[in-house]
Parts: C-alpha cells; sequence; structure tokens
C-alpha cells in the first residue's frame, strides 16, 4: 500500500486549531490508471468514533475527509471486526444509546473476516520483532482489517489512528 497523505497524529493541530485526520490513498489516485476501475476505502473505527462523536478532535477533518473521499467516487467499506470495534469505542465513549443509533444507522459495506486473513493477521502480529511496519501498537483488529485490504487489493484507508496508519502506510 502506498499513502500519499501525511499521517498526523490524532488530537494534533493545525495553524487554526482544528485537528487532522489522515486518509493513506494510492499515488496514482482512486482510479489509479483505469478510469474505469472501482475505487475502495477502507473505514477504520478510529474514523467512524470521529465521524460519530462531534466533541472528538479530529470530528471536522474526519468529516471533510468523508465528503472528499465520497465525493472523489470512493465506495467505503470496514470488516465486521472493524464494525465490532467501532460499536465497543462508541458504547464505552458515547454510551449504549449512542452506539446503538449508529449500528442500525450505519450503511457501510461490511467484509467479513476469513481463515486466511486470520492466518495473515496471526503472521503480521507475531513477525513484530522482524518486521518494523508491523509496529508494537497493531491490534488484531487491526491486522485483520490490513489482510482483508491486501485480500481485496484496496490500497487506500480512512483512519484517525497513526498506529493503523503507519501499519497501513
Amino acid at each position: 500500500m502506498t499513502a500519499a497523505t501525511a499521517v498526523a497524529e490524532p488530537g494534533a493541530s493545525d495553524a487554526s486549531g482544528r485537528a487532522e485526520v489522515a486518509v493513506a490513498r494510492p499515488e496514482a489516485g482512486p482510479r489509479g490508471d483505469d478510469p474505469a476501475a472501482p475505487t475502495a476505502a477502507f473505514v477504520d473505527a478510529s474514523a467512524i468514533v470521529a465521524l460519530v462523536d462531534a466533541d472528538d478532535p479530529a470530528h471536522a477533518a474526519a468529516v471533510a475527509a468523508y465528503r472528499d473521499l465520497v465525493g472523489d467516487g470512493y465506495k467505503l467499506f470496514t470488516t465486521d471486526h472493524g464494525l465490532a470495534e467501532a460499536y465497543d469505542l462508541l458504547r464505552l465513549g458515547l454510551g449504549p444509546a449512542v452506539a446503538g443509533d449508529w449500528l442500525r444507522r450505519q450503511r457501510l459495506a461490511v467484509y467479513h473476516v476469513d481463515e486466511a486473513d486470520l492466518a495473515e493477521a496471526q503472521r503480521r502480529l507475531l513477525s513484530v520483532g522482524e518486521d518494523k511496519a508491523a509496529g508494537p501498537s497493531l491490534s488484531l483488529t487491526d491486522a485483520l482489517s490490513l489482510a482483508v485490504m491486501d485480500r481485496l487489493g484496496v490500497a487506500a484507508a480512512f483512519a484517525v489512528d497513526p498506529g493503523f496508519l503507519t501499519a497501513a502506510g
């Protein structure tokens, strides 16, 4: 995966004091060299939380990034594990009513992790000492998401979590 956008720390701010969010995109743009090719971007739980929580420091930047991705023609998706992680983060941070409301209303396509994805995620996590890109802060959910992205050939990711973006980059 090649990232074209710089990674910003959650809570980091620009000169105006606004928090920044990062979107990793392929160098060639959303459609690469083939304008008829489908476009897709993985949406990490960190981006979902920033979108839902108006008090999140990255909220405004996440909304802008979301609008840019949709406007650029990206089809957004997450994984079943990403969906569960987003729900749990929202439930713990904003309460079960907000989490339940988001779960009822969310319209992201959800791809399911398979056995090969699990094997790849385990390989990533267990090779942290050998592979600096895996990083010590990579969660199982993030490793599974990266495996699904690899399987689907998706290079674009929408996230606030710098650990995920570092591993995706």
